[in-house]
């Protein structure tokens, strides 16, 4: 009869053990508590002494030992950590709180002699009893909206897989498309490689005809320029001749000039003697016949002075213009000869530096046809 109670207790503790996680009501349950135990009267089992704990104790004692013989895994702690989910029975759970509180009665009735701390744990469990309709109602909430989160989450999983399921599409379409790519970027290397080895064997082509064709071009120049030496040397030995004959006439020219000057001044100075003598015979006349005669005379000799120092001046201009002439011709000829001789020199030292960049370029052509060569063979051998 005594033990029915404590099982109702029991039951009670473990209902107040599922809602003590319920941290948003706390505070209002303590308050709810407080005013429960103003109102509410004494506990049914008060404190009081006992007068002989010795006949109580045995039998609490006999009573814990046939309740650990009863409940032998009540302390295996593994075995209850062990369980599925994390979650212990509801027995193991009873029978442990019941053996703690046993405990702790034995523990107090053996050292004070009373059981406050049972009452104590009868008005606690007593109180949370008249809590649990108000603890299962918030369970009830709480499950709807566990159900409604559940819902929600479920959505949100098959969104999700959704997603996945897309994102798998997508990636399986770009890992498609990134085939394709590569196949078409080897198709583009290979056209691009087949193209640069078509344009260098055009560009080798024209090279070697552009190549031919000045080698044509410098046969022809040679060939020009060799002719050009034989008519220079043709020219400077015709030159040569030219100018002892031309300074042999400038000689024999400026001889007679100077034997020409002097017979023009002898011819001078016997007219100047005549007209001395005619003046002094026409002085010796009659005035009038004079003055007419003078004037007939002066006019005659104005006429013939004029005839004569033309003739003369033309002589003169004539045999000073040829003579600037033939030594103008003889001057403008050795010019020509020293220009001559001096473009002579700057074509001889082009034509070195010339012929030093043809054996160069050749040099250097017939070292690049070799690497071609050397190369296209290579290519041959890797080819077979």
């Amino acid at each position: 009869m005594e033990e029915e109670p404590e099982r109702g207790v029991v039951a009670t503790s473990t209902e107040g053990s599922v809602l003590s996680p319920l941290s948003s009501r706390k505070e209002k349950d303590q308050q709810q508590q407080q005013e429960e135990e103003k109102q509410e009267p004494p506990c049914v089992l008060p404190d009081f002494q006992l007068t002989s704990p010795s006949l109580i104790c045995p039998f609490l004692r006999s009573f814990l030992h046939r309740f650990s013989e009863l409940f032998p895994l009540v302390n295996d702690v593994t075995f209850i950590e062990t369980r599925p989910h994390g979650k212990r029975p509801k027995h193991l759970v009873e029978a442990l709180w019941l053996k703690d509180v046993l405990e702790k009665c034995l523990k107090e009735i053996e050292e004070h002699g009373s059981f406050s701390s049972l009452s104590q744990v009868v008005s606690d469990h007593e109180v949370a009893a008249k809590r649990v309709p108000e603890s299962i109602e918030h369970m009830k909430s709480l499950n709807a909206e566990m159900h409604s989160v559940r819902q929600q989450i479920q959505a949100e999983d098959l969104a999700h897989k959704e997603a996945v399921i897309n994102w798998n599409k997508t990636l399986v379409q770009m890992k498609q498309e990134i085939k394709d790519l590569k196949a078409q970027n080897k198709l583009t290397a290979k056209y691009r490689a087949d193209m640069a080895v078509a344009q260098a064997d055009c560009k080798r082509r024209l090279r070697e005809e552009k190549l031919n064709a000045l080698r044509d071009e410098i046969n022809r120049l040679t060939n020009l320029v060799e002719v050009e030496k034989r008519v220079n040397v043709v020219c400077t030995d015709f030159l040569k001749k030219q100018n002892l004959t031309l300074m042999e006439e400038a000689i024999s020219l400026a001889t007679g000039h100077e034997n020409d000057v002097l017979y023009m001044d002898v011819m001078l100075n016997k007219l100047r003697d005549q007209k001395i003598e005619e003046e002094k015979s026409l002085s010796e006349l009659e005035p009038r016949y004079m003055a007419e005669m003078s004037k007939i005379i002066a006019e005659k000799k104005e006429i013939e002075r004029q005839k004569t120092m033309s003739i003369d001046e033309l002589r003169k201009f004539e045999t000073q213009t040829m003579a600037a002439i033939r030594i103008q011709r003889i001057w403008r000829g050795h010019m020509d000869r020293a220009k001559h001789t001096q473009e002579l020199k700057k074509i001889a030292k082009k034509r070195k530096e010339l012929r030093n960049k043809s054996k160069k370029e050749k040099k250097e052509k017939q070292g690049k046809e070799d690497g071609k060569k050397d190369g296209g063979k290579k290519k041959a051998k890797k080819k077979k």
